[in-house]
């Protein structure tokens, strides 16, 4: 039961990870340049829920740029669903320490 409550978030949030990461399967092979009628019709097609038009711009302008040849940011938004506040104060940590290098 907890599984299933954990799962399922508020709104129009990705729901699993394994939307997450359809999603970002999409945008990889189109290089990030993907409308947002392919996208829900790719969705749909994979099985998936469909997404806002505000959290599909989400992916295609914050996302998938920073999380693209990041390892560690893919686990954090993709695997693990954190959001833009997460994002935001990693990036904000990693240049204030490349400022003091």
């Amino acid at each position: 039961m907890y599984y299933k409550q954990a799962k399922k978030k508020v709104g129009s949030v990705t729901n699993t990870a394994e939307q997450r990461i359809a999603i970002f399967e999409i945008l990889t092979d189109r290089e990030g340049i993907v409308l947002y009628d392919e996208m829900m019709t790719r969705l749909k097609r994979l099985g998936h829920d469909t997404i806002s038009a505000q959290e599909f711009d989400l992916w295609c302008r914050f996302y998938y740029p920073v999380v693209n040849n990041t390892p560690f940011l893919y686990n954090g938004i993709v695997l693990e669903g954190r959001g833009l506040s997460w994002l935001a104060k990693n990036l904000r940590t990693r240049e204030q320490r490349a400022g003091m290098s």
